[in-house]
């Protein structure tokens, strides 16, 4: 990723395990335009999985799930502002395991 994106994902779960929400902070900055984008998404659990599942499943699948709207939005406000639009890369959420 280039070195003018920051991406920064945090979850939480409720108390009963049932629902969970994730949030992905993504800044980017270019010459004079700063985007400093956060989206949440929330998730229903499964009460199947056991805490460290959760959380592998919300930083994998629950990243996945919000970043193609992350660069659809970045992508959508920089050609506003300017004529070069930002396009971030696609990323694969499985690399960290």
């Amino acid at each position: 990723m280039d070195k003018n994106v920051q991406i920064q994902s945090k979850s939480a779960l409720t108390s009963d395990k049932k629902k969970a929400k994730v949030i992905l902070n993504i800044q980017v900055r270019k010459s004079t335009l700063v985007i400093d984008l956060e989206l949440e998404g929330y998730f229903e659990v499964s009460n199947e999985l056991d805490n460290s599942k959760i959380a592998t499943a919300l930083a994998v699948n629950g990243v996945a799930i919000l970043f193609p709207y992350a660069r659809s939005v970045i992508s959508m406000v920089s050609t506003l502002d300017s004529s070069e639009v930002i396009v971030l890369p696609t990323i694969n959420t499985l690399d960290g395991e």
